[in-house]
Order: C-alpha cells, then structure tokens, then sequence
C-alpha cells in the first residue's frame, strides 16, 4: 500500500500505553528496535505511547525526526537505518503536552502525515490528570502540580529532628504550622527508620501517633498518612481514619497491611528496600540497580493488587537512602523518569538525607536544606507526583518553580 493511497490512519493508530513502562517497552521491543535503542528511550520516561502499523518507510523516518524535535521519541525497526525495510510498526512515545507540538510538525509534512495528525487527534488521549491517586474519599488529580507531604516524626530518635515534636502537643502544633504553609499530606511517623535504628514495640508506637491522626483527621483536610510496617498500628490508625499507610518495608512481612488498606478504602506507599533499617546498607548490592528497584516494586505492587488494593490507591517510593549508597542514590534519581513511568502515583524523599550532607559536607541534617531543595526540583522536573520533607514553607516555593517548567 503506498503513501499516496493511504488515507486510514484511523484504522492502524491506537494510544497503545499512558504511564504504563511494561507494556511501553514490550510495543517498542515489538516494532524491532534495537536493544540500546530501547534502553535510550525507556530512560526518557515519556507517558504516552501511540502505536502506528505499517508505516511506509520515509513516513517512519520522519516521524522520528519530529518527535524529537518535539520533546518526544519514536520506535521503529533496526531494518529501517540501512534502508532495509519497506514498512515498519511504529511507537510514539510523547507526553499529553508535547503531543501538540508533535502534531503541529506532522501537519507540515508531506506523505500523508497531515492525515496521521488528525488520526491521532481523533483519539481518546489521556490528560496528565486523568491519573489520579484515591485515599479514603480524598482524590488527589497527578499530574496538574506537586503534591508536598510534610514530615511529622513524633519519635526521639529520628535521624533529622528526633525529640523536637516527641510530646503530642508539639507533634501536632507542628503539623498544623506545616499545614499551613502548604502541605497537602501529613506523614507521622513513631518508629525511626533511620540507619542502624531498633524497632520499637506496637504499644509504644501507637501510643506514640494515634492521639495526633485523630486531632488531624478532625481538625484538618489534610491528607493523613502514618508511616508504620506493623499491621496492628496501622488498624488502629486507620480505625482513627488515617486515609494513607506509608510501609517502608514494602511489604516485606506479607500483604496485610494492604489487605487492611483496602478494607478502609485508604492508600498505600510502597518503599523500596531490601532487609530492614538496621542492616539494610548489608544488602546494597546491584547488577542493574533502577531495573531491579523497578521490578522489585512491581512485584510487591502486584502483590498488594491481589489482596485487593486498587491501583488508585497504590503509591510506589524508590527508597532513596534505603539499601543504597550515596552513589547508588544520584544513579537513581538521575533514572527516575523510568520509575516515574511505572503507571503507579510516584512518592520521592530526599529531605535531608546523608546523600545531601556527602555531596555539600553538611554534618548536620539540619543544615541540608538548600541541597535538599535542589534533589526535590529535580526529583519534581524527572516525574515525581509527591515530595516528603521537612522544610514544607520552601519546598513548596521550589516545587512551584519545578512544576512551572516540567508541566
């Protein structure tokens, strides 16, 4: 079928995947595209794939070259570069906001391009805040703006700022100042988890958080997150209406805690690490680190799904800081579009973490905040959905600035 004779475009486009890495990779894989080629493009973490069959030679070619152009990509056939293929399937990989300019482009363009264009106009394409994560009635749209979650550590022993809000009071005048300079989502935590950190028995814990979810959840709009491993503080707070469960384990003791978020309707995050705070830098060993945390959060993502968890409601975190070094952690972010890309809602801490204070020399946590803020911009600009941290006033100044440019 030449260009020429080729009006229905209509019947060879489809939106083949929107924020969906897995089945992204598997199309491109599929068009006959190299390996490197694959990796180059997966890395870029663009949300949205659109398959077109049988695409003529030349017409392939330049729909890569305008897909670039326009901040996007494009997957085709190896055969295609030397000239060897008459057709080739192709994937556009792109974003809701450069789609348009892409399109712009193939209308200028000749063998029968413009018509691709309005194929593509004419399907149901997803808006960035068509993705939405679900807590307990609370929904929050992705992809508008940056969600800050503030740091609530109402333990003596955090590695940041452990004692200062230990008393309930405190705990909870710290929260509402923290809610007042912008944080959308509370996270309180009653157990560290810092490097090396012991747990702490269930009783304590809870004794520790339930009398500050209870004023929030009342007092507040907020989104009250708890940040606990253990299945029987994680009930009680939710029975005090927590809306999220923050498991750093990720599941690691099996799927009860989602199996409770799912009960209430609540969300959970799902951290990445391997072992548990006390012994977890043991087990920073990696062949392909992003590939592995990837998959690794897949595999407990998929378990929280089966105890029935909606996707909605499922928060994945790469752990920065978690198993991994300060190298490990700057490799990591630097590839977070690919996990950004995975198809879950995606939570980013860096707040003050010892990474920071090895790459500026600061000692003391609570000296890191500039290079903390430039992590957060970056973790904003390369896909993350929600930023933990301690410094709400200022991170939510920088996100502003990040979501200006990213969006």
């Amino acid at each position: 079928m030449a260009i020429a004779s080729a009006p229905h475009w209509s019947e060879s486009v489809e939106v083949a995947a929107f924020r969906d890495a897995r089945r992204a990779a598997s199309l491109i894989a599929a068009t006959g595209c190299s390996e490197a080629g694959l990796k180059i493009m997966m890395r870029k973490g663009l949300p949205l794939a659109i398959a077109v069959r049988e695409v003529p030679l030349r017409s392939a070619i330049l729909i890569k070259q305008e897909a670039i152009s326009s901040g996007g990509d494009a997957a085709y056939s190896a055969e295609v570069a030397p000239l060897r293929a008459d057709r080739t399937d192709v994937v556009i990989l792109t974003s809701p906001r450069s789609l348009g300019r892409l399109l712009a482009k193939l209308d200028m363009q000749p063998f029968g391009l413009k018509r691709l264009a309005s194929a593509i106009r004419s399907l149901d394409i997803p808006k960035a805040t068509d993705f939405r994560l679900t807590a307990r009635g609370k929904e929050l749209p992705l992809g508008a703006r940056t969600y800050v979650m503030g740091i609530l550590n109402a333990t003596p022993d955090s590695f940041s700022d452990g004692g200062l809000h230990f008393k309930e009071k405190d705990a909870i005048s710290h929260a509402l100042s923290m809610i007042s300079e912008g944080a959308d989502i509370i996270d309180i935590g009653g157990e560290s988890t810092r490097p090396g950190s012991e747990p702490v028995p269930a009783d304590e814990e809870k004794r520790r958080v339930l009398g500050i979810v209870r004023r929030l959840v009342a007092g507040t709009d907020a989104l009250i997150s708890v940040d606990t491993t253990k299945p029987e503080v994680a009930e009680a707070c939710l029975e005090a209406g927590a809306h999220m469960i923050n498991d750093v384990s990720g599941l690691a003791a099996g799927p009860k805690l989602a199996q409770l978020c799912a009960s209430a309707g609540a969300a959970l995050v799902i951290m990445h690490m391997r072992g548990t705070p006390k012994d977890m830098m043991e087990h920073a060993t990696y062949g392909d680190l992003t590939a592995e945390v990837i998959e690794e959060l897949y595999s407990r993502a998929a378990s929280a799904e089966d105890a029935g968890l909606r996707e909605s409601s499922i928060v994945i975190d790469p752990g920065f800081g978690f198993s991994k070094d300060a190298g490990q952690n700057i490799a990591l972010l630097k590839d977070l579009p690919m996990v950004a890309n995975m198809g879950y809602p995606l939570l980013v801490g860096l707040s003050r973490k010892s990474t920071i204070g090895r790459l500026t020399g600061m000692k003391d946590a609570s000296m890191r905040m500039p290079g903390s803020l430039a992590a957060m911009t970056a973790a904003v600009m390369w896909g993350a959905d929600i930023v933990r941290v301690h410094d709400v006033a200022e991170s939510v100044q920088a996100a502003k600035v990040a979501d200006a440019l990213r969006r």
